[in-house]
């Protein structure tokens, strides 16, 4: 019951099955965590139970599949969840099928890119083989369309709760680099003569999805952790240096605001003028951020 009643806020006007599965999904967790099998909690085994829940990287689904109870939902969920099985008997996971496509898209890209930088396209730079008529955009726009439809089965048949918060990383980053493919395609493809940089873009965010295939390298997926683990630092550091730039940024302005400016006579002839300095000054508060930031660079 303490599982549903933590619970309660998120499930008002919740349809009985959902409140069932609340309950099974309550039962679930007490019985992981009854480590004596004693059939009742003591206080550290409470004391657990309350830390999981309020763990904010721990995802506990409080709504069952939505598709589940139909055919196609059910050979979908466990297609996601199981992958294929491949000749021989060997299994592939789902993602490991998606990344072979992610793979493929990068190769797309890179030699599209390569046609692009050099005379064989149509000359040096020009940009046909960027355009939505080439055979290389094409292709591009079809690994779109499958990561498209991937992605509209998965929230389907999973729910968008349980995909934002189940591999939040790899699933945000899909929806979003996703969609902003599929945008930038489409405007493409309905403008007479798309701009020059929006093309350009759709290679690039073509060639940033290569960032999934990072965790199959060993050392990115270490730094990757590392630098997770250390972000709570770094906001905090990024935070007093915040301070430490307001208070000096405010003093400089009140102690040295007016006293730079290009037609200033003490400065005639000086290296501050003949190497164009004059925007490093505390002649106001943003002016101030930047002269700050030169010198926290070791600027010359």
């Amino acid at each position: 019951a303490f599982f549903t009643a933590y619970c309660d806020a998120a499930l008002l006007g919740a349809s009985p099955e959902v409140q069932e599965f609340s309950k099974l999904q309550g039962l679930r967790a007490f019985q992981a965590m009854d480590a004596d099998g004693s059939q009742e909690l003591d206080k550290d085994e409470f004391h657990l139970v309350v830390s999981v829940l309020a763990d904010p990287k721990v995802y506990i689904p409080l709504r069952p599949f939505p598709a589940a109870s139909t055919g196609w939902g059910k050979r979908l969920v466990q297609l996601f969840k199981q992958g294929i099985t491949l000749p021989g008997g060997a299994r592939c996971s789902w993602d490991s099928l998606v990344d072979v496509v992610i793979l493929m898209e990068v190769i797309l890209a890179f030699v599209q890119t390569c046609i692009f930088v050099s005379p064989a396209g149509g000359g040096e730079f020009a940009q046909d083989p960027l355009m939505p008529g080439s055979i290389w955009f094409q292709l591009l726009s079809a690994t779109t369309a499958f990561f498209a439809a991937e992605i509209i089965l998965k929230i389907a048949v999973l729910g968008m709760e349980r995909f934002w918060f189940q591999w939040p990383i790899q699933h945000r980053f899909d929806l979003i680099s996703v969609a902003g493919l599929a945008i930038t395609e489409t405007i493409c493809m309905l403008s007479r003569e798309p701009p020059d940089g929006l093309v350009r873009i759709v290679v690039l965010l073509h060639a940033a999805r290569c960032l999934r295939l990072a965790q199959h390298v060993r050392p990115l997926r270490f730094l990757a952790h590392l630098i997770s683990r250390l972000v709570p630092v770094y906001n905090q550091l990024g935070l007093l240096l915040l301070l430490a730039f307001y208070i000096f940024a405010t003093l400089g302005e009140q102690l040295f605001g007016g006293l730079i400016w290009e037609d200033n006579p003490k400065l005639e002839n000086s290296a501050f003028a003949s190497s164009s300095y004059f925007v490093i000054n505390f002649n106001d508060f943003p002016s101030g951020l930047v002269t700050l930031f030169t010198l926290m660079v070791v600027n010359n």
